[in-house]
């Protein structure tokens, strides 16, 4: 009878085999997640700003105006800046033109954001909750909303040309970006009504219900120029060395596209269902990969 195996008795071959497969079967495991790839970030961002303070734009998020210089490296225009910096009390709002947006140089989740319809010299309407505003109400409700929110600064605010003329809603694209490739693209409409949206794949097939509680709307069409926002989403994502970056996107009533904003730190519900959301964890690991095989200094 064979009492040994190598030169160790068999008894201990066994334990040992053993030990070493409860080891594998109950050690961790984490499968690629675009979620959890997106909490990591997110817990490096703030540990960075406590340190350092958000002004410093420091990794991983870019200031609105950071952004447009960006978009401008890519050949992508960005809509007219009409101010900014600026801060709320030193605000012209005689001088903006009958559309414009008001913004946190920093900031998430549409967070302080004000888009304005000049109804008369002294009232403004306000697209994105249907609501009307007089010049001091426009200050108080910057000053409320930027403070509530926890980012950005009451006197650090952008100014642009807004993209929703006569007070009506325009269409905005999120392009998820895995560093020269598409992931999905998310159509959003806010207004009165709430926040509209649909969501498609880089080949612009509807792709559903990809958040648990938030309702396609159907009703949402496609936009005009589809290869254009891809074109030009990919190639603001080719100057930023990261895995991933959504890129947020309008079209032009002449059929061209401008930049909205870059965002690495998105607000707001980042899990899609189970298959999607492993599927682009794969995009961003492996869009890491291609820039360190290239050299570059990577954004995690």
């Amino acid at each position: 009878m064979v009492s040994s195996f190598r030169g160790i008795p068999i008894s201990r071959h066994f334990r040992l085999q053993y030990k070493a497969a409860k080891y594998r079967w109950t050690r961790p495991y984490h499968p690629v997640s675009l979620f959890a790839l997106h909490e990591t970030r997110k817990k490096r961002w703030h540990a960075l700003v406590a340190l350092h303070g958000i002004e410093e734009e420091l990794f991983p998020e870019f200031s609105k105006l950071s952004g447009r210089k960006v978009g401008e490296a890519a050949g992508v225009a960005s809509p007219r800046l009409l101010d900014g910096p600026i801060g709320v009390t030193d605000l012209r709002l005689d001088e903006y033109g009958d559309d414009f947006v008001i913004k946190p140089n920093w900031g998430t989740s549409s967070r302080g954001v004000l888009v304005l319809h000049r109804e008369s010299d002294s009232v403004f309407f306000s697209v994105i909750d249907g609501i009307r505003l007089g010049i001091d109400e426009v200050h108080s409700r910057l000053l409320r909303d930027i403070q509530r929110s926890g980012r950005g600064s009451t006197d650090d605010l952008v100014v642009e040309e807004s993209m929703s003329v006569g007070g009506i809603p325009t269409q905005e694209w999120k392009v998820s970006t895995f560093y020269g490739q598409v992931g999905l693209i998310q159509q959003f409409e806010r207004s009165e009504k709430g926040l509209l949206t649909k969501t498609y794949s880089p080949e612009w097939v509807d792709l559903g219900e990809v958040y648990r509680r938030r309702k396609v709307t159907q009703t949402l069409v496609p936009p005009a120029a589809p290869e254009k926002l891809m074109e030009a989403a990919i190639a603001i994502s080719l100057q930023v060395p990261t895995g991933f970056l959504r890129v947020d996107l309008y079209e032009t009533p002449d059929g061209g596209v401008v930049l909205g904003e870059l965002c690495l730190i998105p607000g707001g519900d980042r899990y899609f269902r189970g298959g999607l959301d492993k599927k682009l964890g794969r995009m961003w690991e492996d869009a890491n990969v291609r820039l360190l095989s290239d050299g570059k200094t990577l954004i995690p």
